[in-house]
């Protein structure tokens, strides 16, 4: 008897079984754009990176020092020196 015969559980198990053939060939047909853009991400790192060092290089102590200072709530703190501050916000 042909297909069109067969009893439901088995129509089912057979599409079932045409869904995981399809789902793993799927996958393996998508692996190597995961690895390319794994390679492509530690690329894009390690030329910010090498930006980030260039930035950091160029910056003086007091820079540097004004950095860390740098207020995330909007107040601006500039440091003239060390040890002395100048708040510009205004307040």
């Amino acid at each position: 008897m042909g297909r069109l015969f067969d009893p439901p559980l088995i129509r089912f198990y057979h599409i079932l079984m045409k869904i995981r053939r399809f789902l793993a060939l799927a996958s393996l047909a998508l692996l190597p754009l995961c690895s390319m853009q794994a390679k492509t991400q530690a690329a894009d790192d390690a030329q910010m990176n090498r930006f980030i060092d260039g930035l950091m290089a160029k910056m003086t102590l007091q820079e540097k020092i004004g950095q860390l200072n740098l207020s995330v709530t909007g107040t601006i703190v500039i440091v003239a020196a060390v040890g002395e501050s100048s708040d510009m916000s205004g307040e």
